[in-house]
């Protein structure tokens, strides 16, 4: 089965210093950081994309805040 990759969004994004945090916060949750998102844009589209062990997927999300479907949606966008 392939690992599932989930996006946190990242709300309000104006610099690369909202990017790292919310790095700091899925690391924290207990994700994998795979890769990052901004489109340069002041409060535009941005996200850390992201997995995690499926025994441990729905603590890290509920700690980032989302149901783990939310941010698996996203991703499916």
């Amino acid at each position: 089965m392939a690992t599932k990759i989930y996006h946190y969004p990242i709300v309000d994004c104006e610099h690369e210093g909202d990017i790292r945090s919310a790095e700091y916060e899925v690391t924290k949750a207990g994700g994998d950081v795979l890769d990052t998102y901004w489109d340069g844009e002041d409060c535009g589209d941005a996200y850390v994309s992201f997995t995690a062990p499926a025994d441990k997927i729905d603590a890290v999300c509920d700690e980032l805040g989302y149901d783990t479907d939310e941010l698996y949606r996203y991703t499916k966008k």
